[in-house]
């Protein structure tokens, strides 16, 4: 047998044998490409992409409420020190009707900096409980039925604004809303009556807009799709800090959902949660043509399954947002889609080093929230003053 366990081709002792001609350099190309285009076809991923090195996230255990995939955060922020951690209805969850969000206490979750940095730089830390903080009025009488949930959230001071999507109407043509709020050592109140309705981006059923970033004295708001087969022009919202609209932003074309956004950071940079779970996706857009994974090349595990979860850097301007030439940072992934291995994250904040990131309920059993470590993002900015 041959290394390759194939058959020999010796000739039987004192048989007459022929000198074999080493094949052309034009027939090994064409076996290598036959074999690139096979792997291609198994895992739907450009053949000639170079590889890519992916991150691994370290997960931050954590007890208490919080812990609870029931919880389902939507996003993160920061206030002052503290991590904010938004649930999509405030802990309520929902009616018998699956659309009314059912009354009862209504929180964020707190988590302080100094205890996230020393639980990173432990070894073997113990799991964080983060602390409830209460949200008024009560939501469960604000525009029932309407409301699905809270996708983000964002801070300037105290001054607090979140993004509410709704559930869908007959027509497709249900509004986001932003709402705006005043975060205090009790409470995080929230101005219902003064809140600002605006249209989707699509007409997509359980699509909104998903994450904020703030700008100019205000705040913008990113739709989740954006791919060229589903948003011919995409833009962010933006909105003054009394709500009242400014100019949009133009957005890129890009694949896939996005999830959260972090705050901009000296150089007018954010980076956004981009997402793709493949039973799911609405963005139509096929991996082996996604132009990012093109350009930069995929890591081992992106290779072997077909869900997608990275971190995308863009850069913002007055003419809009337009992506860095930067490869995405690609998170390494646990195991295939099928099998419960696609992580839905819905959050993210700058972190020293790095970035934290929180699940929504998928995949569960529990919570997971994670570090990234990223040292070249420059991370810091979390404190930096946005243009």
């Amino acid at each position: 047998m041959t290394p390759g366990g194939l058959p020999s081709r010796t000739a039987p002792r004192g048989a007459a044998t022929t000198r074999r001609r080493a094949p052309s350099p034009l027939s090994v190309a064409v076996v290598l490409l036959a074999l690139s285009a096979g792997c291609a076809h198994r895992t739907g991923l450009p053949a000639a992409a170079p590889p890519a090195a992916e991150v691994a996230v370290r997960l931050i255990p954590l007890a208490g409420g919080a812990a609870d995939r029931a919880e389902e955060f939507s996003g993160l922020a920061w206030h002052g020190d503290e991590l904010v951690m938004l649930p999509e209805t405030l802990g309520l969850g929902k009616g018998p009707d699956g659309r009314r969000l059912a009354p009862g206490p209504q929180r964020v979750w707190l988590l302080d900096r100094a205890a996230l940095v020393d639980h990173l730089a432990a070894s073997d830390g113990a799991a964080l409980v983060p602390r409830a903080l209460a949200v008024t009025p009560d939501l469960a009488a604000w525009r029932p039925g309407e409301i699905d949930g809270f996708e983000a959230i964002a801070f300037d001071g105290d001054t607090a604004w979140l993004l509410v999507e709704t559930n869908q109407n007959d027509a497709g043509d249900n509004p986001a809303w932003l709402v705006r709020g005043v975060m205090s050592g009790d409470e995080l109140a929230l101005d219902l009556d003064g809140a600002r309705a605006f249209p989707r981006q699509t007409d997509h059923a359980n699509t909104s807009f998903e994450a904020l970033f703030r700008w100019r004295g205000g705040v913008c708001a990113v739709y989740e799709l954006n791919s060229r087969a589903v948003a011919t022009h995409p833009t962010a919202r933006c909105f003054a800090d009394d709500l009242t609209p400014a100019p949009p932003l133009a957005f890129p074309h890009l694949a896939y959902r996005v999830t959260d956004a972090t705050e901009l950071d000296a150089a007018g940079h954010l980076w956004v949660l981009n997402y793709r779970y493949p039973k799911t996706d609405k963005s139509r857009v096929d991996p082996a043509s996604e132009p990012l994974a093109r350009r930069f090349g995929v890591g081992p595990t992106h290779a072997r399954f077909a869900q997608v979860e990275r971190l995308v850097e863009l850069a913002v301007t007055a003419d809009g947002l337009t992506l860095v030439d930067r490869a995405p940072v690609q998170l390494a992934l646990p195991a295939p889609w099928e099998d419960g291995g696609a992580r839905n994250w819905e959050g993210i904040v700058r972190f020293p080093g790095g970035f934290l990131v929180v699940t929504d309920e998928y995949p569960g059993p529990t919570t997971l929230l994670g570090f990234v470590s990223v040292p070249t993002a420059d991370a810091d900015a979390a404190r930096d003053t946005p243009p």
